[in-house]
C-alpha cells in the first residue's frame, strides 16, 4: 500500500509484511513503534539503513486476542515526528483456498480407501454378500463425492482432481518466486520481453544463458565463431555467477511440466510468471554483475556488491583498497548499444550521489561485444566513460 515515501506490502502466501523505501535516497536507523502494537510481532525494523528500493521484512499476527493494527509509526533519522502507514488488510489468497480444497479431496481419498478395505475384510469373513458389497460401495462413494461438493461446490469441477496430483510446485518455492517478482525493478538489461508461457520462459532463459556462454563467459568473446564456454545452472552456481535462490529458481523454471503448470491455479501461475518473468528478464545482467566483480577481486580490490539497486535501479561495485582512500564506482550495465538509452539513465545524476572517493573513478562497464564501448557521458561535472571489462581492469589496474 503505498504510503508517500514507503510502501507496505503484504506477501500473499505466507502474510509477511514489506515495507519498501520507495521515496528516499537513503534511510537511516529506521524503526517502526512497538508500542503501538498489541498484537504478536517479530523482526520490526529496529535502527536499520534502508536504501531506496530496498526493503525490510517483518511479521505481524493476531494474538490473545489483539488483531493486527490499522496503521503503524515509523522514525528515521530527520524524521522524529512519527510517520504514519496503513497496513493493508489481510485477504485469504484463492491459492489458499484450494490448497484448502486439495485437502479435502486428500481426505476424501482416505475415508475411501478405508472403507475399501472394511468391505474387503467383510466379504472375506462371510459377514456380507459379494453383491451387497457391491451396493455398499458406491452408497458410500456417492456419499463422499456429496459431501465433497457441499464443503466445496468449486470442487465439482473433474479438472480439479487432476490438480491435486500437480504438487511439484510447493509453498516453498512460490514464495521464491513471489519474493522475485517482488524485488527491486532492475534496469540493468535493456531487454523488456515478457513471455505469458512456460514454454516461452524456457525457450528464453536458455538463450540467454547461451549468449552468456558464447558472448560473456567465454575464453576469447570477440574471436568470430569462438568456443563458447561449457556452464551449467549448477557451475553457475557453483562460481558464484548466481545465487543459491537465483539458481534454484532457474531449476524450477526449466523443471516445471506444462502439464503440471497448466493445473495449477491462476494465482499460482501468475506469481510464477511474474517471478521468472523479473528473473529471466535480468539473468545475463546478474551473470555480468557477478563477472565483474570477480574480476576486480581476483585483481587485488576490495569489492563489495550493493544487494539492491541504488536510486537509478543500477546494480553497482564500490572498488577500493584497504591502504588507500581512493574508491572507485563501477556500474555495470548489459547493453548492446546506446540506443537503448540505457548506459545515459546509468548515469544520469551519479555527480550528485557518485561513491568515488578521492581520485577515484566513475566508470560504466558493458559486456565485450556492446557496442556502447567507448562512449563518453557527461553527467555535471564528471565524464563518465563506458567500457568494457578488459579495459576497466586495464585501467584502473591493481591496488
Amino acid at each position: 500500500m503505498p504510503s508517500g515515501d514507503w510502501r507496505l506490502h503484504r506477501r500473499k502466501l505466507s502474510g509477511d509484511f514489506q515495507l519498501t523505501n520507495v521515496g528516499i535516497d537513503e534511510a537511516n536507523n529506521v524503526r517502526v513503534d512497538p508500542s503501538k502494537i498489541a498484537c504478536s510481532h517479530e523482526h520490526l525494523p529496529n535502527g536499520q539503513t534502508v536504501l531506496r528500493d530496498d526493503y525490510v521484512v517483518f511479521r505481524l499476527a493476531r494474538a490473545n486476542g489483539n488483531s493486527v493494527p490499522s496503521k503503524l509509526y515509523l522514525t528515521w533519522n530527520g524524521r522524529n515526528e512519527p510517520y504514519e502507514i496503513e497496513v493493508p488488510s489481510r485477504k485469504r489468497p484463492a491459492v489458499l483456498v484450494k490448497w484448502s480444497e486439495e485437502a479435502i479431496v486428500r481426505i476424501a481419498a482416505s475415508v475411501a480407501t478405508l472403507g475399501a478395505a472394511g468391505i474387503a475384510v467383510l466379504v472375506a469373513t462371510g459377514s456380507i454378500t459379494s453383491a451387497t458389497a457391491g451396493f455398499v460401495a458406491m452408497a458410500g462413494l456417492a456419499a463422499i463425492v456429496f459431501g465433497i461438493t457441499a464443503l466445496s461446490p468449486r470442487i465439482i469441477k473433474w479438472d480439479l482432481f487432476r490438480h491435486v496430483k500437480s504438487v511439484s510446485v510447493g509453498p516453498a518455492a512460490l514464495e521464491m518466486f513471489e519474493r522475485a517478482s517482488l524485488s527491486a525493478s532492475l534496469t540493468s538489461e535493456d531487454t523488456t520481453e515478457q513471455s505469458q508461457t512456460l514454454y516461452d520462459l524456457k525457450l528464453r532463459l536458455e538463450a540467454k544463458l547461451t549468449y552468456v556462454a558464447k558472448h560473456v563467459l567465454a575464453p576469447n568473446p570477440y574471436e568470430p565463431g569462438n568456443v563458447p564456454t561449457f556452464l551449467t545452472i549448477g557451475s553457475l552456481k557453483a562460481d558464484e555467477y548466481l545465487t543459491d535462490e537465483q539458481a534454484r529458481l532457474a531449476y524450477e523454471i526449466l523443471e516445471l511440466r506444462e502439464s503440471e503448470f497448466r493445473n495449477l491455479t491462476a494465482d499460482r501461475r501468475e506469481i510464477i510468471l511474474a517471478g521468472a518473468n523479473k528473473f529471466v528478464g535480468n539473468v545475463r545482467a546478474e551473470i555480468f554483475t557477478s563477472q565483474v566483480l570477480k574480476g576486480f577481486v581476483a585483481q587485488g580490490w576490495n569489492t563489495t556488491r550493493r544487494a539492491y539497486p541504488d536510486i537509478s535501479g543500477n546494480r553497482d561495485l564500490r572498488v577500493g583498497a584497504t591502504d588507500t582512500e581512493v574508491v572507485h564506482q563501477v556500474i555495470p550495465i548489459f547493453t548492446a548499444s546506446m540506443k537503448s538509452g540505457l548506459a545515459r539513465r546509468a548515469a544520469a545524476g551519479v555527480d550528485k550521489r557518485s561513491k568515488a572517493r578521492g581520485k577515484g573513478k566513475v566508470l560504466i562497464v558493458v559486456p565485450p561485444l556492446s557496442k556502447a564501448k567507448g562512449t563518453v557521458i557527461e553527467s555535471g561535472q564528471l565524464e563518465i566513460q563506458v567500457v568494457t571489462l578488459e579495459v576497466a581492469l586495464s585501467q584502473l589496474g591493481k591496488p
